[in-house]
C-alpha cells in the first residue's frame, strides 16, 4: 500500500538522526527528486520502524522474486555487478535502458545506489543462439558504457569467468603485471584456471544450457514438463554449500562433500533429461542410490533456495524410481510399514518392552531394520491411544480434531491425553477421527503408491472437520508437515488444499 503498483522503479534512502531533523530531510529529498529535478514521479515519507522494515524487506526480497520467474527465459547474471562513481549513476542507466531497449532484452536490476554498484539481471533463454548473441552484445555495449564512467565491471564480487574476458580492456598496462604474477606462482594454470587471466574473447562457452541444448524422453517420472523446469531452474549460484549463510543443507555442512549438495543432485538430474545420462547409468549406480538415500527430506533447501528448487521434491521421485527398479529393502519395508509393526508391538506391550531391553534382541531389531543397537526405543503404549474424556461434545464446547499419528499411538499416549487435558481448561475439546500413519516413512523411502494410499483415507477422514472451519492439530512435526504440504504435493487436489489450511502445529495452536 506505500508503493503504486505502476512503479517501475524505486530509490530507498534512510536517514539518521533526530525525528524532526529526519522528517524535514526526507521532505526536501521528495521535494528536489520529485517536483525541481523530475526524476521521481512521487515519493513516500517512512514515519515509523514498521514501514521502514517493510520497504528493506521489499528491497531484500527482490533477488528472490526475480530468480523464482518460471520457463525459459531467466535472469542471467553476465553483467549483475558494474560499479560507476555514484555521480555518474544516471548516466549509466539511462545508457543501460537504451542497450536493453536496442535488443528487446527485459530485465530487472537492484543495487546499492549511494554507492554507484547495480546488479542488472537480464531476462534470456541461453538455449537459443539469438538470446546468446544477444548476450554477448549487450555484454560488451554495456561494460563498454561502466569503462566510459570511470567504472568497473566489479563492485562486491569477484572477476570470475564471466568478467575475465573483459578485464584487459579496463586494467590497461596493469593487466601485463597480472599476466606475470600468474604466469610466476602459477606457471601451469591449474590455480583457478581463467578466472582472471584467459585467451578467451567470449562468454558463452561455459553455458550450462547452451543452443544445442533440448530434452530428451527418459522412460521416468522426470519427463514431466514442470519437473524439468525445478531441475533445470538450479543455476548452480553454490547457496546450498554455505557454511554460514543458511541452516541448508545439514547433510553436506556434516559431510562437506560437493555431491551431497542440493544442486548437485540437480546437475545430475539435468544429465539425465538432457540424455547425458541414460535411466540405468543414473538411477542403477549405488553413488547416486546413496547420496539419494542421504537425503532425509528436512526442505530446508526449498526454504531458503534463491530461486525455490523444490528439491525435496526432486528426491523423492528419485527415491521412486530406485525402488521401482531396485525394489525395497526388508528394513524399508518395515519402516514403511510402521503402522503395523506399532499395532502389533502395543497389543503385546509388556512383551515388546521386555525384548528391546535385552541386547541379543536389540542386535537382531539392528540386523532386520538397520536401527542401530545402541539406541534406546522408547516403550510401547499398551494398547493404541484412545481419548479419556470427562466432558461430551453435546456440552457446546469448541471442537479440535487431533492427529495423534504413530507415535502418539503406540509410544507416548501421554502427549495425546495431556494436549487432551490442557484444551478442556480452555473449553475446547478433543477428537479423534478414524486415521491412518500420515505416510512420511513410505514418502521419504520412495513407496509413493503406499503415501498415497494412506494420505487418501485421511483426507476422506478430516475433510468433514476442515471443511466447517473445524481446527486440526499434530503434535508431531512430520505429521504436521504431511497434511500442510506433502499430501498437496502429492493428491493435487483441492481437498488435500482444504484440509492443508485448517492444520496447526500444537504447539503453535
Amino acid at each position: 500500500d506505500l508503493i503504486p503498483q505502476d512503479t517501475e522503479a524505486i530509490l530507498l534512502v534512510e536517514f539518521e538522526g533526530e525525528d524532526a531533523s529526519i522528517e524535514a530531510k526526507g521532505i526536501d529529498l521528495r521535494a528536489r527528486v520529485v517536483d525541481e529535478i523530475g526524476l521521481g514521479t512521487g515519493g513516500v515519507l517512512a514515519h515509523d520502524k514498521g514501514q521502514m522494515e517493510k520497504l528493506w524487506r521489499l528491497r531484500k526480497a527482490a533477488v528472490p522474486m526475480v530468480m523464482k520467474s518460471t520457463g525459459r527465459r531467466r535472469p542471467i547474471p553476465f553483467i549483475e555487478d558494474v560499479v560507476v562513481p555514484p555521480q555518474r549513476l544516471p548516466d549509466f542507466l539511462d545508457g543501460l535502458h537504451t542497450i536493453l531497449e536496442n535488443y528487446a532484452v527485459d530485465s530487472a536490476a537492484y543495487g546499492h545506489a549511494g554507492e554507484g554498484n547495480i546488479h542488472v539481471r537480464p531476462l534470456l533463454d541461453l538455449s537459443r543462439q539469438k538470446d546468446i548473441e544477444k548476450m554477448e552484445a549487450v555484454a560488451g555495449e554495456v561494460y563498454s558504457l561502466v569503462r566510459g564512467l570511470g567504472g568497473s565491471p566489479s563492485g562486491e564480487h569477484g572477476d570470475g569467468l564471466v568478467r575475465a574476458p573483459f578485464l584487459k580492456d579496463f586494467s590497461g598496462p596493469l593487466y601485463e603485471l597480472f599476466f606475470w604474477t600468474k604466469r610466476i606462482f602459477d606457471p601451469k594454470g591449474i590455480l583457478n584456471p581463467d578466472k582472471k587471466i584467459c585467451d578467451k574473447v567470449s562468454i558463452s562457452e561455459d553455458l550450462r544450457f547452451g543452443a544445442s541444448y533440448e530434452n530428451v524422453p527418459t522412460g521416468t517420472g522426470f519427463d514431466d514438463k514442470n519437473l524439468i523446469e525445478q531441475i533445470e531452474r538450479c543455476h548452480g549460484c553454490g547457496m546450498c554449500r554455505s557454511a554460514v549463510d543458511t541452516t541448508m543443507c545439514p547433510v553436506y555442512k556434516a559431510l562437506g562433500d560437493e555431491k551431497y549438495t542440493p544442486r548437485a543432485k540437480a546437475n545430475l538430474l539435468r544429465a539425465l533429461v538432457r540424455g547425458r545420462l541414460k535411466p540405468d547409468e543414473l538411477i542403477g549406480d549405488p553413488q547416486f542410490r546413496e547420496l539419494i538415500d542421504m537425503c532425509y527430506q528436512c526442505r530446508m533447501c526449498l526454504s531458503e533456495c534463491p530461486t525455490e528448487v523444490n528439491m525435496p521434491l526432486l528426491t523423492k521421485l528419485a527415491k521412486a524410481e530406485i525402488v521401482k527398479r531396485h525394489g525395497m529393502s526388508l528394513s524399508d519395508r518395515m519402516f514403511c510399514n510402521f503402522e503395523s509393526v506399532g499395532r502389533l508391538a502395543s497389543r503385546s506391550a509388556l512383551a515388546s518392552n521386555f525384548l528391546m531391553r535385552i541386547a541379543a534382541m536389540r542386535a537382531v531389531v539392528e540386523w532386520l531394520s538397520g536401527l542401530s543397537r545402541a539406541r534406546n526405543m522408547p516403550p510401547f503404549n499398551k494398547g493404541q491411544f484412545k481419548l479419556k474424556k470427562k466432558s461430551s461434545l453435546l456440552r457446546g464446547r469448541r471442537v479440535v480434531v487431533y492427529f495423534p499419528g504413530c507415535f502418539v499411538n503406540f509410544m507416548d499416549a501421554r502427549l495425546g491425553q495431556s494436549l487432551s487435558n490442557l484444551l478442556e481448561r480452555a473449553d475446547m475439546e478433543l477428537v479423534v477421527p478414524d486415521l491412518s500413519c500420515c505416510g512420511i516413512p513410505s514418502l521419504s523411502l520412495g513407496d509413493l503408491d503406499g503415501a498415497r494410499k494412506r494420505a487418501e483415507r485421511n483426507i476422506r477422514a478430516l475433510l468433514p472437520f476442515a471443511s466447517k472451519g473445524i481446527p486440526i492439530v499434530a503434535t508431531c512435526p512430520s505429521c504436521a508437515l504431511a497434511l500442510k504440504k506433502e499430501y498437496i504435493e502429492l493428491l493435487g487436489t483441492e481437498e488435500a488444499q482444504v484440509v492443508a489450511g485448517m492444520v496447526h502445529d500444537a504447539t503453535a495452536f
